[in-house]
């Protein structure tokens, strides 16, 4: 949950996905094969993924599962290197999300949930090497009918490293900390102007 939340925050950030949040991402994954899922709490996500795609979960833990067929497993003990993919909506918590980005993009492609904000950031460059595709979501509602007031996306990380970053259908740019979009226009096809990332608050 981020920043602006007026919501108490719930411990380990749990914070069950629903079905919403995961369309937009379903044209970005692969037509088929296995996923894991490290921060399964209730398997939500685990059944929207298998509902809208032909990817099978295969590695399904969380620290604190909330289902029993949710296995108990520590994230950063997690080996994840037989799937194809990793899928995952996990604490916000920069001294989790961070650490988190490393350890599953070192092992497979890992697509982690969270604010859209983290990306203008100081604090996100040196992860943004990592960073393939950007998938916008907007605001999540994670509570019914109440939208959360953060606008989140889907990143896509790998240990491969990559020169540009694909936002939806326009690409990022990072040079020296600067960020621009392919042909230096945005996706309404505006000029954009350069512009250097804020600082973290």
């Amino acid at each position: 949950m981020g920043k602006r939340s007026d919501f108490e925050r719930k411990p380990r950030d749990y914070y069950p996905t629903p079905i919403e949040a995961v369309i937009p991402l379903i044209p970005h994954l692969p037509k088929k094969g296995l996923f894991a899922e490290p921060c399964a709490g209730d398997g939500r996500l685990i059944k929207h993924i298998e509902e809208l795609s032909n990817l099978k979960a295969y590695w399904m833990t969380d620290i604190e599962p909330q289902v029993d067929w949710v296995g108990e497993f520590d994230v950063f003990d997690a080996d994840v290197s037989a799937c194809d993919v990793c899928i995952t909506n996990p604490p916000w918590d920069r001294k989790i999300l961070h650490p988190m980005i490393e350890h599953l993009a070192e092992q497979t492609p890992t697509w982690l949930l969270f604010d859209a904000d983290w990306m203008h950031t100081k604090q996100a460059m040196i992860y943004m090497h990592l960073c393939r595709k950007i998938v916008s979501v907007g605001r999540v509602k994670w509570f019914g009918n109440t939208s959360g007031k953060d606008n989140c996306c889907w990143y896509l990380f790998s240990k491969q490293t990559h020169q540009n970053t694909t936002v939806d259908n326009f690409t990022i740019h990072m040079n020296c900390g600067i960020i621009t979009t392919s042909n230096n226009r945005n996706q309404y096809g505006q000029k954009n102007r350069r512009t250097r990332s804020r600082s973290s608050r």
